[in-house]
């Protein structure tokens, strides 16, 4: 991205000047009866500030949302979970459990498209780490998409041993087993 120093971190890396006035011209439409001043976030971002110092969300409010998400889950609200971990993916985008979570979440509302996307993500965070190859390798498999998964449970295979990989190993074996029936 030329001439917009915005941190790789950010929701807006990745785009061009005119993407950015773009997303800009169309926050300010969006919010032009809230009290937000849109140009001094976007001028944050521009100089490479994170969206929560651009928002000025005091930092704790990632851990309580993160919290609210999880319990959310726990308590069976697929939906209202989800949302929080939406808005954890657009706030700090660079932590692989936000993604994580929002897979998980789409893949309990049939969402797979949007899982798959959350997992790939993760993925790309953290590529040593198993759980999301393995939520990866799983919705490729419940999308039939037989050869990606297969690459998917190498990776796990070869990914960082963790607690988190081996409470996942026995259920790897299941889907390694049934994407070798599926690729003959």
């Amino acid at each position: 991205m030329t001439g917009t120093p915005l941190a790789e971190s950010s929701v807006l890396a990745g785009l061009n000047p005119a993407e950015l006035d773009a997303c800009e011209a169309v926050l300010k439409g969006l919010t032009q009866d809230v009290d937000l001043d849109v140009a001094g976030v976007f001028a944050a971002l521009r100089k490479g500030r994170s969206m929560i110092e651009a928002l000025q969300i005091p930092e704790e409010t990632v851990d309580i949302l993160y919290a609210q998400a999880v319990a959310r889950f726990g308590a069976g609200d697929h939906a209202a979970a989800q949302s929080l971990f939406q808005a954890l993916s657009f706030l700090a985008p660079q932590v692989r459990d936000h993604w994580l979570g929002l897979g998980i979440c789409a893949r309990a509302l049939d969402q797979l498209d949007l899982a798959r996307i959350a997992f790939q993500t993760a993925v790309a965070l953290a590529p040593q780490s198993a759980a999301p190859r393995f939520h990866l390798c799983e919705v490729l498999c419940q999308q039939g998409r037989w050869s990606e998964a297969a690459d998917q449970a190498t990776a796990f295979t070869s990914a960082a041993m963790a607690p988190e990989k081996a409470s996942l190993a026995t259920e790897m074996k299941r889907l390694s087993a049934l994407i070798e029936l599926r690729r003959r």
